[in-house]
């Protein structure tokens, strides 16, 4: 009897199990069935440029990195007023808005360098290198008589890496969003200025863009971009537009150059006029060779005045087969002012005027207007009431 109920038993579990498994894989099919029939899950929406730029400014991996310590307290984290997008190589990595600033002083080179979240990535395909950004002697003493911190010889390569910083052309979709065009405006491979003290211009400058003829390409077409401390947020937003950036950049040139100027006036010493010597030129012919050279050198200067620094000095040359000494003109060093945009600029030249020779003879016999030869001390611009000490 016993073995009987227990046979009765395994036979109704089975008969349970077996129908419970059916029910289930019918539950599991109609689930499947179902599952066809949902809508398919929307994906997540990619983050827009300007939103991960957003999140690159509120990260705080840079604020883990040790600060260069300089004498002007430059170093630090500073932002940037756009979006930039950087690259490891040739492939882009993010775009960012935070950087860390080093300004490292050595003895003959000065650097200012710049750090994203990227640099040193243990992923080394999103491992992007500082841009940097040297001084040499040159800059260096523009930093000396200024105070302005300033590059034009940035290093695109650090370690075995090749980098790209750039900003560009942002554009709307047909939804009005902004977007990132295909157009890059700042190629970070130019120059950097400290315009103020917490506030860097990034872009393209060179003496030519801030000549007035130029000024309006300058300020069009040379895109700047600002690079700020957060307590410089205020100022620096002045600066969003390219007009406004140019005029701080027009105003901080002025100041490198009369700091230039006044360095240079001060070790400048006008030669002592020549006068009332055996055929000393007349103020015409000075006034006539003069112009001629402004015209082939200075062709922007306009001449305020000249005059003789030496007297007249022969010319002697060997002529003909005999190689005979022959006199074949004279010479003299004059004394060249003129002005542009109202500043004053003394060049040395000599002046020649040619003999009517005759081979191996010394007779004077000098004729025609007198030549100019440029004197190897360019153009020195100094304070003009210095440079008309003897007008």
């Amino acid at each position: 009897m016993k073995t009987y109920l227990l046979r009765l038993v395994v036979v109704l579990l089975t008969v349970n199990t077996v129908q419970s498994q059916g029910l289930l894989g019918k539950l599991k099919d109609a689930g499947k069935s179902k599952e066809k029939d949902k809508p398919t899950k929307v994906a997540e929406k990619e983050l827009s440029f300007t939103e991960m730029a957003s999140l690159d400014s509120a990260s705080t991996i840079l604020n883990n990195l040790e600060v260069t310590k300089d004498s002007r307290g430059v170093s630090g984290i500073y932002y940037s007023l756009n979006p930039i997008q950087v690259f490891h190589d040739y492939t882009p990595v993010g775009w960012v808005k935070k950087f860390l600033v080093s300004y490292e002083e050595g003895p003959q080179q000065h650097n200012v360098c710049l750090a994203t979240q990227y640099y040193k990535n243990a992923n080394i395909s999103k491992s992007v290198p500082r841009a940097k950004f040297m001084m040499y002697d040159w800059e260096m003493k523009i930093e000396k008589l200024s105070g302005v911190i300033f590059s034009q010889n940035s290093n695109r390569n650090e370690g075995t890496s090749f980098y790209k910083y750039y900003t560009v052309k942002q554009e709307k979709d047909e939804l009005g969003n902004l977007k990132a065009g295909k157009e890059y405006l700042t190629d970070w491979s130019k120059t950097i200025i400290e315009v103020e003290p917490g506030i860097f211009f990034i872009g393209e400058m060179f003496v030519d863009d801030f000549k007035p003829k130029n000024l309006e390409r300058s300020k069009k077409y040379n895109i700047l971009n600002v690079l700020y401390r957060a307590d410089k947020a205020v100022q620096a937003a002045k600066y969003k537009t390219n007009d406004a950036a140019w005029d701080k950049l027009i105003a901080v040139n002025k100041k490198i150059e009369n700091a230039e100027k006044a360095k240079t006036t001060a070790a400048f010493e006008m030669p002592l006029p020549k006068k009332g010597f055996k055929n000393a030129p007349s103020e015409i012919e000075l006034n006539k060779a003069a112009q001629n050279f402004l015209s082939k050198y200075q062709s922007e200067d306009k001449l305020d005045y000249v005059y003789s620094s030496s007297e007249w000095a022969n010319i002697y040359k060997p002529i003909g087969a005999l190689a005979q000494n022959t006199l074949i003109g004279r010479e003299l060093n004059i004394v060249i002012v003129s002005t542009h945009n109202g500043e004053c600029n003394v060049v040395f030249a000599t002046a020649t005027q040619d003999n009517i020779y005759t081979t191996g003879k010394f007779t004077e016999n000098y004729t025609g207007q007198l030549l100019y030869v440029p004197a190897s001390s360019g153009v020195n611009t100094i304070e003009c009431s210095k440079a008309r000490k003897y007008k």
